[in-house]
């Protein structure tokens, strides 16, 4: 144990004084990006790097796990994690993590409640989105289908007052209504010879 404890102090002191590649300083205060880290602050407690004792939780694809990691295991097997999968209800999966971190260091049982609360609320923030994005597409889909319906009902009565109208045409140009106004063939063929009359008229008075 004390060998493993200066283990500890000795890679601390590295991590510290080189570059972390999870490391982040904002206004000289250092923070881990590492998603497995239980406080997201780059510190000794909660470094998962050096600690053989650690336990975090993550999600994945919309379920919470419980990753734990014991010095317990065999040194091959000291690094590797047991994943436990916590309950979707939100209390139950306060419950298990109670049992599960009777235990452990308080500090642990602290941010890993803080993390649970904060998992679950992402959830539900994405759950709500999914709904409304279905939502919109569906009312945009109505609109534009209203909107199709619409246009169409246009056209069709438009094209409908157009038929009428040229029927209308017909039937008075057939009845002789408008006197062969439209006939224009005729009109041409009577205003030809209505011209040569005048001519020959002429011809005939010089």
């Amino acid at each position: 144990m004390i060998i493993m404890m200066m283990l500890r102090t000795e890679m601390w002191n590295i991590i510290k004084n080189t570059q972390c590649v999870f490391r982040n300083i904002k206004k000289n205060n250092k923070f881990c990006y590492s998603k497995i880290n239980v406080s997201f602050l780059c510190k000794k407690f909660s470094c998962p790097l050096i600690n053989q004792n650690y336990i975090s939780l993550i999600e994945t694809d919309g379920s919470v796990y419980l990753w734990i990691r014991n010095s317990d295991k065999n040194d091959a097997n000291s690094y590797l994690w047991d994943k436990y999968k916590l309950s979707d209800n939100y209390l139950i999966a306060k419950e298990q993590l109670d049992i599960m971190l009777y235990k452990w260091p308080s500090y642990f049982f602290y941010f890993l409640k803080v993390r649970l609360q904060r998992i679950f609320h992402h959830l539900i923030k994405l759950q709500i989105i999914k709904k409304n994005k279905f939502y919109n597409k569906y009312t945009l889909i109505k609109k534009e289908l209203r909107n199709v319906s619409k246009i169409s009902q246009y056209l069709i009565n438009k094209f409908d007052i157009h038929r009428t109208i040229v029927k209308e045409l017909k039937f008075r140009l057939n009845i002789g209504l408008y006197n062969e106004i439209y006939f224009k063939h005729k009109n041409k063929s009577k205003i030809m010879k209505h011209s040569c009359n005048k001519n020959f008229l002429k011809t005939i008075i010089v």
